[in-house]
């Protein structure tokens, strides 16, 4: 049997807005920060500039520390999930979709499948999910009951069947 590889976890990229976010925050608590610090110097000191300075600073640690953390573990595990593919340190199962469930394009439910008795689920919008993701209606390679598809993955600590390759039989 041929199949075509349309989807390897290698040709994912980190960035996204997951992790944007978090760090336009940081900057922001920072920028906050340092402007109630400006006016302090300017001005007479009162309670309103103590606040906003207090203010920023605690913005400005909690969300710088707390970005870093996320985007270290979010690099950590990516790395993992890599390493597990290029290693070959995975599974695979062949067979035909079954139990197909999408996503309808307005939602944000998990779209799910079972392929051999084997459960997927993913979403284009869980940002920690690293692996296939690409829905149906958001133009996903896997579309339906009855497609032939061989699947590489890998199972998360927590039970999560990660979707490392996509191959559709021609």
């Amino acid at each position: 049997m041929k199949y075509e590889t349309v989807y390897e976890v290698t040709s994912e990229n980190l960035l996204d807005m997951t992790h944007i976010v978090p760090i336009i925050l940081a900057v922001g608590g920072i920028y906050t920060f340092l402007n109630a610090f400006k006016k302090n110097k300017k001005e007479d000191k009162n309670t309103k500039d103590y606040f906003s300075l207090i203010l920023g600073l605690t913005m400005g640690i909690v969300f710088t520390v707390s970005s870093f953390v996320r985007i270290s573990n979010s690099i950590e595990k990516f790395d993992k999930i890599k390493r597990s593919y290029r290693n070959n340190e995975y599974e695979v199962v062949e067979g035909k979709i079954e139990n197909f469930d999408p996503m309808p394009y307005s939602g944000h439910k998990q779209e799910s499948f079972t392929v051999s008795g084997i459960a997927f689920d993913y979403s284009d919008y869980y940002g920690n999910y690293y692996g296939f993701h690409n829905t149906a209606s958001h133009g996903g390679a896997i579309t339906k009951n009855g497609q032939e598809v061989r699947i590489g993955y890998i199972t998360e600590n927590y039970g999560q069947n990660v979707i490392l390759k996509v191959e559709l039989k021609k």
